[in-house]
């Protein structure tokens, strides 16, 4: 069973190379999620903002890594919003240019930093970094959910269709 979580919401509006990109997107995010029990993400509140640290011993993942934070930073930088119906977003988006974002990648994955010398905007960096953590958490959640259930279908008691 595959689980398809909806992170990229660029609205109705897209052009067919838009399209296409957002599309090459959702397909990394997709592989991302169903391989989250590979992947360690570890979330530090630092002067200004916060710091992730994502790794894999997975080294198709670890590339997989590599291009997904950055092409969100380029989002970010560009103003390709994301998920245009959530404040919070629009916010980062807005404030853009108050933002400075450094993506270190390492064989196994990639370091984050993100900070603002406003402190309103750090926190609401900070609050993004929680979101984040939710959202992987929550896709974990539903992917031992889906497990367990398929396992339960699989291993219980077989009745007769009638």
């Amino acid at each position: 069973m595959t689980m398809h979580l909806r992170m990229i919401d660029c609205g109705d509006d897209l052009d067919a190379e838009a399209r296409k990109q957002q599309e090459r997107e959702q397909a990394v995010v997709q592989r991302l999620l169903a391989s989250h029990d590979a992947i360690r993400r570890e979330l530090e509140f630092i002067e200004g903002g916060s710091r992730t640290v994502t790794t894999t011993r997975d080294p198709e993942l670890a590339a997989l890594l590599r291009v997904h934070v950055p092409e969100l930073h380029r989002r970010l930088r560009e103003s390709a919003h994301l998920r245009d119906r959530d404040p919070l977003y629009c916010t980062l988006f807005e404030q853009r240019e108050h933002i400075v974002v450094r993506v270190e990648e390492r064989p196994d994955g990639v370091v984050v930093e993100e900070v603002s010398e406003d402190p309103d905007l750090a926190d609401r960096l900070r609050e993004h970094a929680r979101q984040v953590d939710t959202f992987i958490q929550a896709a974990r959640n539903v992917a031992g959910e889906l497990t367990q259930a398929v396992e339960a279908a699989v291993t219980g008691p077989v009745g007769r269709v009638a």
